[in-house]
């Protein structure tokens, strides 16, 4: 019930328009016809007839005010099919771009992955980092620290949440790690890089 009580100044401007024609049409056409007409039966007709005038003008006003606000809604729909068309042919173009690069990824010979967010959570692994961690390590979608807790304490992590927040990257040379790879424990000696990346906003 609110939800009809709930007007905008438009629609109170159609309803006050349509209240000042009723109003106006009512009041000076019977004080105009009871002046002219004398004769009941005559007066009677021109009732009628005022009441038929009175539904044809409104009706017309009201078409007129209906059919102006049904062109601007039509136009709405159609810009909005249009942006949802090309969010969805951008959203496809960029998921084909994001497949093609992983395509690319999977082969380099080097350990690449993507994190996201504050917590680091794995989006991607190529098939060398899987190598590296444990090709059965599961890492999509789980934070750096849950996917591979035995690096917690060399200062990898702190890296990374130094990267993250100050979108700044980092390079490493021969920097010493110990990982559980293939069941047993290993130490790395490798070059590495840190490079943040950015949305549209900015935002790391």
């Amino acid at each position: 019930m609110k939800k009809l009580l709930q007007l905008d100044r438009h629609e109170i401007k159609i309803a006050l328009i349509y209240f000042l024609i009723s109003f106006v049409w009512i009041f000076y056409s019977d004080r105009l016809i009871n002046n002219l007409v004398d004769d009941p039966a005559l007066l009677l007709s021109l009732q009628t007839y005022k009441g038929w005038a009175f539904v044809l003008v409104t009706t017309f006003v009201l078409y007129f005010f209906i059919r102006r606000d049904a062109l601007k809604l039509r136009d709405s729909r159609k810009r909005i099919k249009k942006l949802l068309r090309e969010e969805k042919s951008s959203r496809q173009q960029t998921e084909q771009e994001k497949e093609r690069l992983e395509e690319i990824l999977l082969e380099v010979p080097s350990a690449i992955c993507i994190l996201e967010g504050p917590e680091h959570q794995f989006t991607y692994a190529n098939e060398a980092y899987r190598r590296l961690v444990g090709i059965d390590r599961k890492l999509k979608g789980k934070p750096a620290r849950e996917a591979l807790p035995e690096v917690a304490g060399q200062g990898f992590f702190e890296l990374l949440d130094e990267v993250y927040e100050t979108g700044e990257i980092h390079k490493g040379d021969e920097v010493p790690f110990t990982i559980d790879s293939d069941e047993e424990q290993h130490t790395y000696y490798r070059n590495f890089i840190y490079k943040p990346l950015f949305d549209d906003e900015g935002k790391c």
